[in-house]
């Protein structure tokens, strides 16, 4: 095994495992009451996520600087949205954004998309994001067409984050409090989910194009050394 492959297998355990084990504390450390840190805005789930995402943007930004080295610039360009898309997201969660835009302007004036028909007063913000994402993403699965792990990855991830953005977007004021609970659990389960799964992605391209300019550049002095 390459020293890169090492190193990305480890990471990528390290993607999976250490999430898994900061919820699990998350989970235990306000037991019974095990969803006020976890379903809540503004707590240690939210920073967890917020870090994930900021990530993200690094690593897609990193993706961008790659396939730039390698005179691709159409990729280039949107591994650089798909970075700052990221970016904006890890904002939003962090300091909910979109969810202060939601209390303080749309829902005091009950604005409301009526093709959104079954969300709450201003709670339709992630679901346009979502489509726009849907929008974008004929040229966005390009990017991972090279790498067959990547391209799964990127899928799953757009799975559990569109279940997720639908979920939170559902009414759950009606419902009883535990299932509320438990749906709002559930919701910000799937959406770490989605949120490592992107990581994933992001990071086994990295390494591709990586590995691909080393290739290149080994192969490169080799020829050189010979003429």
């Amino acid at each position: 095994m390459s020293k890169l492959k090492f190193i990305e297998k480890a990471v990528l355990i390290l993607i999976s495992v250490f999430p898994a084990f900061f919820i699990g504390i998350l989970f235990v450390a306000q037991y019974p009451a095990w969803w006020k840190w976890i379903i809540f805005e503004r707590t240690p789930m939210t920073w967890i996520e917020s870090v994930i995402l900021y990530t993200c943007a690094i690593v897609a930004l990193g993706c961008a600087s790659l396939t730039f080295l390698k005179n691709e610039p159409k990729p280039a360009k949107l591994w650089v949205i798909m970075g700052m898309a990221f970016f904006y997201l890890s904002l939003d969660e962090r300091f909910a954004i979109h969810e202060r835009i939601r209390d303080n302007m749309l829902a005091p004036n009950e604005i409301q998309l009526p093709v959104f028909f079954w969300t709450a007063y201003g709670d339709f913000i992630l679901l346009i994001l979502l489509v726009i994402g849907f929008i974008m993403l004929p040229w966005l699965l390009s990017l991972f067409k090279e790498r067959r792990v990547a391209f799964y990855c990127f899928i799953s991830a757009i799975f559990f984050s569109a279940i997720a953005v639908i979920m939170d977007s559902i009414e759950v004021k009606m419902m009883a409090i535990e299932i509320q609970r438990i749906e709002q659990f559930v919701e910000e389960i799937l959406e770490t989910v989605g949120m490592l799964l992107f990581l994933s992605a992001f990071f086994l391209m990295l390494m591709y194009h990586l590995t691909h300019l080393l290739n290149n550049s080994t192969t490169a002095g080799g020829t050189k050394d010979n003429a």
